[in-house]
C-alpha cells in the first residue's frame, strides 16, 4: 500500500505541474502569493498552493486520521470538511481506510466558497460550492466528524456562531469529533494559528448557556486534551520519517523551488532581482500542528 499511495502522490504533483507548467508567461503574478480565497479562485495561484504543499498535508491528514480511528469504531462514517479547497484530506481518509482494511461506510461533504478545480471525483466526495453561512441546516444532519482543514485563521467569529447553530439545529449524535489542523511556522515555539477560533466553539459545546440546548457536550475525559491542546512531532525531521510514502518528484522539486530561473519573462535587472515566485514545499514535521479532539453528551 505505501508504493500505492507513493505513486498517487507523485501522479497528482505530475498532473498539476503539468498544468502549472503551460502556464509559464503568468508566472510573474505569483509574486508575493498571499494565502487567501482571493487567490484561490485563479487556477494558477491553486496550483502553486498544491505544488507547495500537497503531499506535506496529505500526510498530516493522514497521520491525525490514524489517531482518530484508534477511537473510532463504528462502521459508518459523516464526514463534513469546512473550506477542504482541493479535498486532501478526504484522499488522505480514502487512503487511510484502504491501507487499513477497515470496513467502513464513510460519506464526506466539502464545503467551500471555492470552486477548486483539482477537486476530487469520486462518488463518496460530495461538493458543496457555498459559503459555511449559506448552507442548508441538513447538511450537519448526524454528522460525526468535522474536519477544519488550515481554514479556522480564515472563520470570524459570526461565522463560528453560525457554524454552532448549524450542530445546535441538526446534530442528534451522542458522539462529536473534530479534526483541526493548524497553522504554524514552527509547532514547537507554540505559536499555533487557529486555537482562538476552535475555543469559541468547544467552549460553547461544554458549557449550557441555555436549558434548552440539543447540544449539550462534554469534553470526553483525557487529561491530555483541552480546547487549547494541539499535537505536535517531538522532534523536527523530514516527514517521510513519520510515513514512508511521502515523497517529492525531484526534477519538480528543483525547478518549483528555482521558478525565478525557470522563468520565460524577459529578464529585467531591477524587477527580477527582487522576484520571490521560488519557493520550497513543506517537507519538515515543524510544520504539523493538529488536534483530534471527541466531544460525547
Amino acid at each position: 500500500m505505501t508504493e500505492k499511495i507513493k505513486n498517487f502522490i507523485e501522479s497528482y504533483i505530475e498532473n498539476v505541474f503539468y498544468s502549472f507548467k503551460q502556464k509559464e508567461n503568468q508566472w510573474c503574478n505569483l509574486q508575493n502569493f498571499d494565502l487567501n480565497t482571493i487567490s484561490y479562485q485563479d487556477e494558477l495561484n491553486q496550483e502553486y498552493y498544491l505544488l507547495k504543499y500537497f503531499p506535506a498535508y496529505f500526510t498530516e491528514y493522514y497521520h491525525a486520521l490514524e489517531k482518530f480511528f484508534k477511537d473510532y469504531k463504528k462502521n459508518s462514517l459523516k464526514v463534513i470538511s469546512i473550506g477542504c479547497g482541493a479535498g486532501i484530506d478526504f484522499y488522505a481518509l480514502k487512503f487511510l481506510i484502504e491501507s487499513k482494511n477497515l470496513d467502513i461506510e464513510y460519506d464526506y461533504t466539502c464545503i467551500d466558497i471555492i470552486d477548486w478545480s483539482y477537486k476530487p471525483n469520486e462518488n463518496n466526495f460530495n461538493f458543496n460550492h457555498a459559503d459555511i453561512n449559506d448552507v442548508e441546516d441538513s447538511i450537519f444532519d448526524d454528522v460525526d466528524l468535522i474536519v477544519f482543514p488550515k481554514i479556522l485563521t480564515e472563520l470570524d467569529t459570526k461565522t463560528i456562531e453560525h457554524i454552532i447553530s448549524l450542530l445546535d439545529i441538526s446534530n442528534l449524535k451522542d458522539e462529536l469529533y473534530f479534526l483541526n489542523s493548524y497553522i504554524t511556522d514552527d509547532s514547537h515555539l507554540k505559536q499555533i494559528n487557529g486555537i482562538e477560533q476552535f475555543k469559541l466553539i468547544c467552549t460553547y459545546l461544554t458549557q449550557q448557556y441555555t436549558t434548552n440546548r440539543a447540544t449539550d457536550f462534554g469534553l470526553t475525559k483525557d487529561e491530555k486534551i483541552t480546547c487549547s491542546s494541539y499535537i505536535y512531532i517531538s522532534e523536527h525531521q523530514g516527514l517521510r520519517s513519520i510515513h514512508d510514502f511521502f515523497v517529492y518528484p525531484q526534477e519538480i522539486l528543483y525547478i518549483f523551488s528555482n521558478l525565478e530561473k525557470k522563468c520565460n519573462y524577459v529578464q529585467d535587472s531591477t524587477e527580477c532581482n527582487q522576484c520571490n515566485i521560488g519557493t520550497y514545499p513543506m517537507m519538515n514535521t515543524k510544520y504539523i500542528a493538529y488536534l483530534v479532539v471527541k466531544f460525547k453528551r
